[in-house]
């Protein structure tokens, strides 16, 4: 007998909601279920999967629960408050180690009632219904590598509500919508429909498929990145125990050396000191760094332990490094590991999670040397920064292992937590469907990916999600696009949008300051889910009429009035008839804007913030940013 890896110690469970717990015994079992006082039985079916449901209970905890079916599980540490369910792409899967401060928040983030339950990435074929994953406290260790976003939204309606929050994150970077929502809801729009017809014809010949991608991959990579010039740093002695890299500088891992500052791709060396336990000596060690991005080379004590190469796996950014150090090389004292790590384009460096990495003697996980912290780096080829934006990138074809196949997420990490109940989701995400011909459609599939999973739950739980951040361009782009499609969405009833126009930063897609995400998607949740009388939203555009030589902007949620901080205002734009844009003059009058032209007498259309990182500087008193928007100018 076993449950499913969501009902586990520590768990939280949401409050005021029926209780439904699930797992498999022998097929006719009954199995008893008995938490806080209640009991319900189930029988388990043919497939041996049973389901109990408990009454629904206030918040409180904590609380022992008991199984009793062909054995007994008893689960323990049980809190009962809100469960919240993070997901989206990158920035959502962005770790809060890696945010701004992100040391010093990582020290302060022990909130006992606060857990975590981290879900792996998975990309299978078929539809999963368990996990392997596990609640967690958070503390420092454990909120290390788990999402910034998702941490800092419930880490403010734990202080706020002083309510047990469950935080439950599914996000995968550089992943499409598409890959959230389910065949079924894709089937129902004509447009993912073919999507999909496409991509099942494509399995036939997808071993075809890939063999050509390869080719066309290996022979795109020659003419446009970056070639390994070569391991000098291995000849000059970098490996060796007794080389002085006193002169190189410090890098906390694991942390990409991008999110260390260091905005550009090439060769890395990092040198690692470390004290062998007396007792280890002459035994085989494991080495484990987590995932290394891109390919590496190892060494401990100067002799190389392991590596992957540019031609051993093409997705080797993902591919955890264990490697073992044999007995011979391990003595008592001082040892050094160096790795030597080639990234040219995206990120580089040591990407896992802190948890794996250390050195423990093989087969000996209870003996473990943590190998997080201060390592020292020294740049051995810098290639600067590879700009892949007008290069063409080969597109790989979809297959099951494709994070991007249409509904592979949803199948392998939403569905097994249908039927657990949730508050309500948080969302990050749009980023990889910005694109021309792609972001025009992503109200409609945004808001089907809402309807999708609220028919799974069977109820219209809150869904709150970010608008883009700045970033990139200040022309116009198809994230102005993805941006209004994303306002668009709030037509959907229980939805809330967070806008972050003010912190992106041009020159990264990954904005650090995840702290105010967090909590401007908390603001939301206050005022919409808890009634607290507070401001929740930056102002958003109601109409434009037309004024002398211009138009008079007004805007909802500007109650406290509109503000630039002591600047001039700026962002906003006007075209007439043909379409064509230019920069307006624009003073704030009470809670509204007068945008006036001396080029156009009449303007017919008006849009403010409209790029991918505009220059905008137009908040409420509230100090919340006002969203970007376009729109026709009407007659008073």
């Amino acid at each position: 007998m076993k449950l499913a890896a969501l009902f586990s110690d520590g768990m939280v469970l949401q409050q005021n909601q029926t209780v439904k717990v699930w797992g498999w015994d022998t097929p006719g079992n009954n199995v008893t279920v008995a938490l806080n006082g209640s009991a319900a039985d189930a029988v388990a079916d043919a497939e041996g999967r049973f389901i109990c449901e408990l009454p629904a209970m206030d918040y409180g905890g904590p609380y022992e629960m008991r199984v009793c079916g062909s054995e007994e599980i008893v689960v323990g540490d049980i809190l009962v408050g809100e469960v919240w369910l993070c997901s989206g792409q990158s920035n959502m899967e962005w770790t809060l180690k890696d945010c701004a401060n992100g040391d010093a928040e990582v020290e302060l983030a022990d909130y006992p009632r606060i857990r975590l339950f981290q879900i792996p990435i998975l990309t299978g074929a078929d539809e999963r219904v368990d996990l392997k994953a596990n609640w967690q406290a958070c503390t420092p260790t454990a909120v290390s590598g788990f999402s910034g976003v998702g941490y800092f939204f419930g880490r403010e309606l734990h202080r706020t509500r002083n309510v047990s929050i469950g935080l439950i994150n599914a996000s995968v970077g550089g992943t499409r919508a598409e890959a959230w929502t389910s065949r079924e809801k894709l089937l129902s729009m004509p447009h993912y429909a073919e999507m999909i017809a496409a991509y099942e014809a494509g399995l036939e010949n997808l071993d075809e498929a890939m063999a050509a991608y390869a080719k066309e991959q290996t022979a795109w990579e020659k003419e446009n990145l970056p070639a390994d010039p070569g391991n000098n740093g291995f000849e000059l002695g970098y490996a060796d125990t007794d080389y002085d890299d006193s002169a190189w500088r410090e890098m906390e891992q694991p942390g990409s050396w991008q999110s260390n500052g260091e905005n550009y791709s090439g060769v890395f060396w990092f040198r690692r000191e470390i004290d062998i336990p007396q007792d280890w000596a002459g035994k085989q060690l494991l080495l484990s760094l987590g995932e290394l991005d891109k390919w590496d080379e190892t060494y401990f004590n100067g002799e190389k332990v392991g590596g992957l190469s540019r031609g051993d796996d093409p997705a080797a950014w993902i591919v955890p490094r264990r490697y073992t150090v044999p007995g011979n090389l391990v003595k008592p004292g001082r040892a050094i590991v160096a790795t030597r790590v080639f990234s040219h384009m995206y990120a580089g460096g040591f990407v896992g999670q802190p948890t794996e990495l250390y050195l423990s003697p093989a087969g000996d996980n209870e003996q473990r040397l943590p190998l997080t912290g201060a390592w020292n780096f020294h740049v051995e080829h810098d290639f600067g920064f590879v700009d892949l934006s007008d290069r063409g990138l080969p597109e790989e074809p979809m297959g099951p292992g494709n994070q991007n196949s249409p509904s592979v997420l949803f199948r392998n990490m939403i569905n097994p937590l249908v039927g657990y109940g949730i508050r309500g989701t948080i969302w990050y995400q749009g980023e990889s469907n910005a694109w021309q011909g792609v972001a025009a459609n992503y109200h409609q599939l945004l808001s089907a990916m809402i309807a999708d999973w609220r028919e799974q739950w069977g109820y219209d739980f809150p869904f709150y999600f970010v608008q883009l951040a700045n970033f990139a361009e200040t022309a116009i782009s198809e994230w102005a696009i993805l941006r209004q499609c994303q306002a668009d969405t709030l037509q959907v009833p229980g939805t809330g949008m967070a806008v972050i126009i003010d912190i992106g930063e041009s020159n990264d897609i990954h904005p650090k300051n995840k702290q105010d995400v967090g909590k401007r998607l908390s603001l939301i949740a206050r005022h919409h889910i808890h009634g607290e009388d507070i401001e929740y939203s930056g102002p958003v555009a109601k109409a434009a009429e037309a004024a002398e030589n211009g138009c008079r902007i007004t805007f909802s949620h500007a109650e406290s009035g509109l503000e630039t901080g002591g600047d001039k205002l700026v962002g906003f734009e006007v075209a007439g008839d043909d379409g064509s844009f230019s920069p307006a003059d624009a003073t704030i009058e009470g809670a509204a804007v007068l945008v006036t032209s001396g080029h156009l007498s009449s303007p017919e259309t008006v849009r403010y913030a409209w790029a991918g990182d505009p220059v905008c500087n137009l908040y409420n008193g509230a100090g919340l940013p006002a969203a970007p928007f376009l729109r026709n100018i009407t007659n008073a």
